[in-house]
């Protein structure tokens, strides 16, 4: 008998996580600067996460067909669910909530992030901006050099 192979380095991605964040973070930068400090974007995205069905991928075609998917159907229920997520955080006082402690592994990972790029402050929620901005640089150095030869 065949068994399944162990491979360590597999991934397994909810599609949902990013769309979920993405409209988060649209709607809790539209309340009030006072409103906004009182909510935490990764709380209201895993309350709207444990009420809505996973969508899982492993492989970039299945991610990009999940995603695809998730656009197409659950879009409206995303939306939805955040506003309701973000009614529900704005009753629950802060001193309530205690985050999960980080892994050492994130730890790590994010100090040779802030080493490599001398960003002493750099957090976990600012890394996706930061390496957008880092790859439009990027591609314009590329564009700027294919010109000159």
């Amino acid at each position: 008998m065949r068994s399944a192979r162990d491979d360590s380095e597999a991934k397994m991605v909810n599609v949902l996580e990013e769309l979920v964040l993405n409209e988060a973070n649209r709607q809790i930068s539209n309340l009030a600067e006072r409103e906004q400090q009182k909510l935490v974007v990764v709380e209201v995205a895993a309350y709207v996460l444990n009420r809505m069905e996973p969508m899982y991928a492993t492989t970039r075609d299945g991610w990009g067909h999940q995603r695809e998917r998730a656009l197409r159907n659950s879009s409206q229920e995303v939306r939805q669910q955040v506003t309701r997520a973000i009614a529900k955080m704005q009753k629950t006082p802060s001193l309530l909530r205690r985050p999960l402690p980080e892994t050492v592994e994130a730890r790590c990972a994010l100090n040779q992030l802030r080493t490599t790029l001398n960003q002493p402050n750099l957090t976990w929620m600012e890394v996706p901006q930061l390496v957008q901005a880092l790859m439009a640089q990027t591609q314009t150095m590329i564009h700027s050099h294919s010109k000159v030869g």
